[in-house]
């Protein structure tokens, strides 16, 4: 709250907060969102607690992306940001633990007091690179929740392999300079540049971690059908691990199982690079049917999408036409379609290249390429037109369900209601929304989420969509209590 403060403005925030109460006390709120109806009736929501008041569970993962009937009946998995946990669920036992994330050689700074040490020659520069959370000081005031969050590794995003090994994101060193791999140095887009966080997995058999360093920094992550784990989280490039070139017994293959590429596009279509993008790239996805891979990049403008093709080694960006903003996530249906969450403006946005007349240029070059779809909830109050419409719902992130693990249908695509604790289900046939309302006074503040069928021959009670609350942390919410849930669609809504 004190980062978001500052960035806005303190004293122009309070003005508007202050504004915003008196114009709320004298009646002016939206209509109360309508009692489920249809088919929302018919949903089924089991939530299991885990870890604590100040856990930060930020995503969770229940099966292979890419074969949902992995790991059935299995744990569920989830990182605690804020505590350096690997959460662990058994839905059948109904037992939650966890497991605590190391880093490497004693590295032990909690993320709020990091910094960049920029190198540049003999000289160098600490650049303040700390997250603001609740528990770290904040001048001119105190927290008097100080010191909970210890959390030099702060794991990000968890991902299952076909081997049943948990991938994470998370910091193993220091974000120096000098504590870059030797061997990536020398790259483009490398040396001088802020990169966070690693990579490391978690094998559930033996219960231990493996960490490994990386050129690049790490965010979301994802594995292609040939199984190289492709991650966001670098403002300068694209970043890839191929686990079947490292030998953890052999430390030199460290090096020549990650690869890492420069975002550079054709600006003027001579066929040649000439154009550097730099911006976080937030979401990531690999494309089966094509074989390419995209990234999301919410700031900058409009922000953009980025797709990379590993054959050629080769960029182009898509920037969405108004009224969509600020692309978070991006995910990829059977047909090869790119569906987003359109975190800036509200709205589920959708991306076919194969429509595009040109695709070499800054961004802008394949309007038609792009559809523009409203989710539920109310707008914003804006000019009234249609190219600053904004919803006032937050679309952290989405999910593509490819294999009907929910019992919508497949390639239904759920985007995160997280301003309005809820998830939306959009049918691609219809295009109608499912609201997939959690009930009150549990909020859920929903980031990852996934689906996994469980027995395909069971019915609805084989299949489920499964997310997890991710405040940070939860004093933040009126139920202090943190939890991953999992939604089922059953026939009737007296259906047993």
């Amino acid at each position: 709250m004190n980062a978001v403060a500052n960035g806005f403005g303190r004293e122009q925030m309070l003005n508007a907060l202050s504004d915003w109460s008196a114009r709320i006390r004298a009646g002016a709120v939206p209509e109360s969102p309508p009692r489920p109806n249809g088919q929302e009736r018919n949903l089924v929501i089991t939530q299991w607690e885990w870890g604590d008041g100040f856990t930060y569970a930020h995503d969770e993962i229940a099966t292979d992306k890419r074969n949902p009937e992995l790991f059935a009946n299995g744990p569920i998995y989830g990182v605690d940001l804020g505590n350096d946990r690997l959460l662990q669920l058994d839905p059948n036992t109904h037992q939650a633990s966890s497991y605590s994330v190391p880093t490497s050689n004693g590295f032990s700074t909690p993320w709020c007091d990091q910094v960049w040490r920029r190198s540049s020659g003999e000289s160098s520069q600490d650049v303040p690179m700390g997250f603001g959370s609740l528990g770290c000081p904040a001048e001119p005031g105190i927290t008097v929740y100080e010191g909970e969050y210890p959390n030099p590794a702060n794991p990000h995003n968890p991902m299952f392999d076909a081997d049943g090994k948990v991938w994470i994101t998370t910091q193993v060193r220091r974000e120096w300079d000098e504590d870059l791999p030797d061997f990536c140095k020398d790259e483009p887009g490398i040396s001088g540049n802020y990169h966070h966080r690693q990579l490391g997995w978690f094998d559930p058999e033996s219960e231990e971690f493996e960490l490994l360093d990386t050129c690049y920094g790490t965010h979301h992550l994802q594995f292609d059908k040939d199984g190289v784990l492709w991650t966001s989280g670098d403002s300068y490039g694209i970043g890839w691990f191929d686990p079947s070139r490292y030998d953890q017994d052999d430390p030199s293959t460290l090096a020549q199982a990650q690869g890492y590429a420069q975002i550079v596009v054709d600006s003027d279509g001579d066929g040649s690079a000439d154009q550097p993008i730099a911006g976080f790239n937030y979401g990531v996805i690999p494309n089966p049917v094509d074989g390419s891979v995209w990234t999301s990049q919410p700031s900058g403008g409009r922000g953009r999408l980025v797709r990379y093709d590993p054959d050629s080694r080769s960029f182009e960006t898509f920037v969405p036409p108004n009224p969509g903003s600020g692309p978070r996530a991006v995910d990829v249906d059977s047909n090869g379609i790119m569906w987003i969450a359109l975190g800036g403006s509200g709205h589920l946005g959708r991306f076919d290249r194969s429509q595009c007349a040109q695709t070499w240029g800054r961004g802008d070059q394949c309007p038609e390429g792009w559809t523009i779809y409203r989710s539920p909830g109310p707008l914003m109050q804006t000019d009234g037109s249609e190219q600053n419409e904004r919803n006032a719902d937050f679309h952290y992130y989405l999910f593509v369900d490819q294999f009907n693990t929910l019992g919508l249908g497949e390639n239904l695509v759920v985007l995160n209601g997280t301003g309005s604790d809820s998830l939306l289900a959009f049918n691609q046939e219809s295009e109608d929304f499912t609201i997939i309302r959690i009930p009150y006074p549990l909020n859920t503040f929903t980031r990852g989420l996934d689906g996994r069928i469980d027995d395909a021959g069971a019915g609805w009670k084989g299949r489920g969509l499964w997310f997890t609350n991710g405040l940070d942390p939860m004093i933040h919410s009126e139920i202090g209590r943190s939890y991953v849930g999992k939604v089922q669609l059953r026939p009737n809504p007296l259906a047993r």
